[in-house]
């Protein structure tokens, strides 16, 4: 019988619905603890300003948002400057070099 929810390829599942229940309960709570333990500060600068990676969040026009994403960057560059040293990456350059990719990026 087509669109009967009790049925699963002609057979009535049977067996303790408690059991998924259970199971999905138990797998959602350690998925979520797994999470939080993952990104302990979800509030953080870093995660605050990543959004500035998702090019759907670009404007379409690069003329009249020049400005676009600078304090994000400016607070990725703050936030992470250890690690730009380690990596020899100046942090005070890396706003400049955001506005040459975004310019190379609009133009292409």
């Amino acid at each position: 019988m087509e669109g009967d929810t009790t049925m699963f390829q002609g057979e009535k599942p049977s067996g303790r619905s408690n059991t998924f229940k259970t199971a999905r309960r138990d797998m959602l709570t350690s998925l979520i603890s797994s999470r939080n333990k993952r990104f302990i500060d979800m509030a953080s600068t870093i995660l605050q300003n990543a959004w500035i990676l998702n090019f759907k969040l670009w404007p379409a026009e690069y003329s009249g948002n020049e400005d676009f994403g600078d304090s994000a960057v400016q607070a990725l560059a703050q936030a992470l400057e250890k690690t730009l040293m380690e990596a020899e990456v100046n942090p005070t350059l890396v706003e400049d070099e955001w506005t040459v990719l975004k310019s190379y990026i609009y133009k292409s």
